[in-house]
């Protein structure tokens, strides 16, 4: 009887301390070079993509630090080390480094060779691509999930960052007048949007081979997100695709990213605003388009770099579709001398519209754009086919749909 009594006992305890496990994470560092004293934070990604939300922080002891708490459901977080830096001038700074984790309620650890090894949340002229498979994550399922996704696209990423920066060189850092500078700007545009466009193919292919893992129906919240790119049909098969996840509450909210985005999904209506010609005429947007061919709507402002650097490319477009593409650019600037002006200094051979301020609200609610330029292709019956920040986009659809 005794014995019996002491097997409940052990049973008991053991119930108990699976209990106190398995509500509550712990990750702990197995990182060289942490010196005492040194701050690490763990922050919240979910809500706050680039600065984070806290969730847990704890100093440096001994060379090592854990971080402890509870999530809902797996959680993408960044781990923060704070390291002492300093300017060339001497003064003081911190920064942080970024090992991204998907957190759940198990016993985590990070693992790298020396914290100088691992990436920076910012550093000048790098990215934390460069540095990122320094550091490895263990525990969980969602983490060993996250840990193939990275795998499977960390080289590809990598990739067009580096052709970006490449673009970025030739775009800002060499002078105007250098010998075949406009040439080497358009070759690593192409080679930018090859490397973006591997990176996008490589992520469906992941998503389909996995559609269960919780970053997999992340990856689909996000792409559902992007306005005017998918119909109703397809953005139902996305659900669909992600039905047999493990993660229900990450399922909920890409259900209802899915039904925010059919208001602004490819296919529906246009939406009508008040535009103002340079004869200060007043007119719907419904007076201005034809119905027997794609109208090219680009919303831009005379002190929009960006979409200055657009109006060449659009230009192309114009003179390749000819009769094919009607374009109207729509200025969001607040005073109309200003628009006036860069109109002139442009010669843009289209018809020029600018939004009375009075109106805005109504255009960029009916399009949802927050940056500019913003470029839509309307379809003769009067429904938006895409709507995106880059030319290049816009071209790739024409090409395909006027060809």
């Amino acid at each position: 009887m005794k014995q019996r009594n002491i097997y409940w006992v052990l049973v008991a305890l053991l119930g108990t301390a699976c209990t106190s496990t398995s509500d509550r994470f712990t990750i702990d560092s197995h990182i060289g070079g942490l010196k005492d004293g040194t701050v690490v934070r763990l922050m919240n990604l979910e809500r706050e993509e680039h600065k984070g939300e806290l969730m847990a922080t704890d100093t440096v002891r001994n060379g090592a630090f854990q971080l402890k708490g509870t999530v809902a459901s797996p959680t993408r977080c960044r781990v923060e080390i704070v390291l002492p830096r300093h300017y060339e001038d001497g003064t003081p700074y911190e920064a942080e480094t970024a090992t991204v984790m998907m957190v759940e309620n198990v016993a985590m650890a990070i693992h790298a060779e020396h914290v100088d090894s691992l990436p920076l949340t910012w550093e000048y002229m790098h990215s934390p691509l460069e540095k990122e498979m320094n550091a490895r994550v263990t525990g969980g399922r969602a983490q060993q999930e996250y840990t193939e996704y990275r795998a499977a696209l960390h080289a590809l990423e990598l990739e067009a960052w580096q052709e970006g920066r490449r673009l970025m060189y030739w775009e800002y850092d060499t002078a105007k007048g250098v010998l075949g500078k406009q040439d080497s700007i358009a070759c690593y545009k192409r080679r930018q949007a090859r490397a973006a466009a591997a990176v996008r193919q490589a992520m469906h292919e992941f998503v389909q081979h996995h559609p269960a893992y919780a970053i997999s129906v992340e990856l689909l919240r996000r792409d559902a997100a992007r306005l005017f790119t998918y119909t109703p049909e397809e953005l139902d098969a996305m659900a669909q695709l992600a039905s047999a996840t493990y993660d229900t509450t990450r399922f909920a909210r890409l259900k209802e990213t899915i039904e925010a985005t059919k208001h602004h999904a490819r296919g529906v209506p246009y939406r009508d605003f008040t535009l103002q010609d340079e004869q200060k005429t007043e007119k719907r947007l419904s007076d201005c388009l034809r119905s027997d061919v794609y109208t090219l709507m680009d919303f831009w402002a005379s002190w929009c770099g960006p979409c200055r650097a657009a109006i060449p490319h659009v230009k192309e477009l114009h003179e390749r579709y000819g009769d094919r593409l009607d374009v109207i650019s729509v200025s969001v600037d607040k005073k109309e001398s200003e628009w006036l002006g860069a109109v002139k200094v442009e010669k843009m051979p289209w018809r020029q519209f600018i939004v009375p301020v009075d109106k805005m609200k109504e255009a960029t609610e009916g399009y949802q754009f927050s940056s500019i330029p913003t470029l839509v292709v309307i379809a003769p019956d009067g429904t938006i086919q895409c709507e995106t920040n880059e030319a290049d986009e816009i071209d790739e659809f024409l090409s395909q749909n006027l060809n």
